[in-house]
C-alpha cells in the first residue's frame, strides 16, 4: 500500500504558456507516471484522480495536467494536432528530470484520449525518458508512424463497446518494437464512463507498469 500521498500543485513552463498540474507522491515513489490529457478529458471531469488512486496503491507518483491549456482547448484548430503538444510533453519530461526530487524516477507514460496520439509521438522520440507506456482509449492513427518507433513497453486499453478502435489499437500494438499488448474493458465506451470501468483500466495499468518498473502491488 501507498500510505500517504502528498499532493502538491505544480506549475510547469512550456513554450509558449505555463502548464497547471498535480504531483502526487507516495513515501516512497517507485516512479513518475506522467498523465497526457488532450482537450480536458478525464481531467476535465475529475475522473483522473480515479486513474491516479490506483496507481498510488502500488506506490507510483502521478504528474496530472492537460497538454493543452484552457484558451486552447477551446480552439478548434487544436482538436487533432499532435506534433506541437507532443513536443511539449517532451518539455514536462525535462521538467520533471530536473526536480530535486523526482529527477531519480523511472518515467513512465498514461494517456487518455485525444492526447493518445501526441503522447505517441513523443514516446517515439530520440532520447525521451519513457520506460513504459500505457494508452487508454485513444486513436494511434493519428500519430502516423510514432507506433513503430515507440521502444518502451506499451499497453493498449479499449472499451469492448468501442468498436471503432478496437482493429486500430490492435494494428498499432502488432507494430510496436517494444513489448505490446491490448487489453480490452468489457461494457466499456471510448472514455470508460459506465460504472467501474475507469479503475478496470486503471487496475491493467497499475500491472502493467508494475512489471516493467518493478512496483509492488495493491
Amino acid at each position: 500500500m501507498a500510505g500517504t500521498i502528498a499532493r502538491t500543485a505544480v506549475r510547469i513552463p512550456v513554450q509558449g504558456a505555463t502548464l497547471d498540474a498535480l504531483l502526487s507522491l507516495p513515501d516512497r515513489p517507485a516512479a513518475l507516471v506522467v498523465f497526457a490529457h488532450g482537450r480536458g478529458g478525464i481531467r476535465g471531469d475529475g475522473r483522473s484522480g480515479l486513474l491516479a488512486s490506483e496507481l498510488h496503491k502500488s506506490g507510483l507518483g502521478t504528474l496530472d495536467f492537460d497538454l493543452l491549456t484552457e484558451a486552447e482547448r477551446g480552439e478548434p484548430d487544436y482538436k487533432f494536432q499532435v506534433d506541437p503538444p507532443a513536443r511539449r510533453l517532451g518539455e514536462v519530461f525535462a521538467w520533471a528530470t530536473q526536480q530535486a526530487n523526482l529527477h531519480r524516477l523511472p518515467i513512465a507514460l498514461l494517456s487518455c484520449g485525444t492526447g493518445t496520439s501526441a503522447a505517441l509521438v513523443a514516446a517515439a522520440a530520440p532520447g525521451n525518458p519513457v520506460r513504459a507506456v500505457v494508452w487508454c482509449g485513444g486513436r494511434p492513427v493519428f500519430a502516423g508512424d510514432a507506433a513503430g518507433a515507440v521502444t518502451a513497453p506499451t499497453l493498449f486499453v479499449v472499451g469492448g463497446f468501442d468498436w471503432a478502435i478496437i482493429d486500430l489499437n490492435e494494428a498499432a500494438a502488432n507494430r510496436m518494437r517494444s513489448a505490446a499488448r491490448m487489453e480490452v474493458v468489457e461494457k466499456a465506451t471510448n472514455e470508460f464512463e459506465e460504472e467501474g470501468t475507469l479503475e478496470a483500466a486503471g487496475r491493467l495499468a497499475r500491472d502493467w507498469f508494475g512489471k516493467w518498473l518493478g512496483s509492488g502491488g495493491a
